[in-house]
């Protein structure tokens, strides 16, 4: 064996090894860095709506609600009236819906859920948004679960855990993908409204 066979073999060696450990070293800097972002927080507290005007939509939808039902009004005008009283929801739900858009690095599929939410889902992020950032002095466990009942997403207690959670780019996607699957009526919204703030004794 000449001396050039003898140093190709440790330098072949040490050759191989570094193709092997590069890239999953770049591998685990990659999935860090993701790690990173999707923890990263959203906070949308500029966007949410005063908790004053949330209460008197959510007594406001309640009353119509309540009254159109004893007045045997149809389902249809009750829904039209709900949507013109919501609508403040509704807008703040697409300003969020847009900043979101816009602050998230969201994967084809999830930006055409996201933007094709309805004017309802809308609302709905809204009133999600508005419940886990508004107020600070809320019990962290109690939003979770009055969020839940008044979505009727039983899904949210085991896909995400708290509201540090729900206020992470993770949660927010996971949320997004839940409300993207939910289809209620105006009706349903006005009542996921005033059950949260109830389940919660704020209105």
């Amino acid at each position: 064996m000449n001396l050039l066979q003898k140093l190709r073999k440790p330098y072949l060696s040490i050759l191989l090894a570094a193709l092997v450990i590069t890239p999953t070293l770049t591998s685990c800097s990659i999935d860090n860095d993701e790690s990173k972002i999707e923890n990263q927080t959203v906070d949308m507290s500029k966007h949410l709506i005063d908790f004053d005007e949330l209460k008197v939509m959510a007594e406001n939808v309640k009353s119509i609600y309540l009254n159109n039902k004893l007045s045997r009004v149809s389902e249809d005008v009750t829904e039209q009236q709900i949507k013109i009283a919501l609508k403040p929801l509704t807008d703040n739900g697409m300003e969020i819906r847009n900043e979101l858009i816009n602050t998230i690095d969201f994967t084809d599929e999830e930006l055409n859920e996201v933007s094709n939410l309805d004017d309802k889902q809308l609302a709905e992020l809204s009133l999600a948004f508005n419940s886990i950032q508004g107020k600070a002095d809320w019990s962290t466990q109690d939003v979770v679960n009055c969020l839940g009942v008044a979505l009727g997403l039983n899904e949210i207690w085991g896909l995400i855990d708290n509201t540090a959670q729900l206020a992470t780019v993770q949660g927010t996607k996971k949320l997004l993908k839940l409300l993207a699957k939910r289809y209620l009526g105006w009706i349903g919204v006005a009542i996921a409204a005033y059950t949260f703030g109830d389940c919660m004794d704020a209105w």
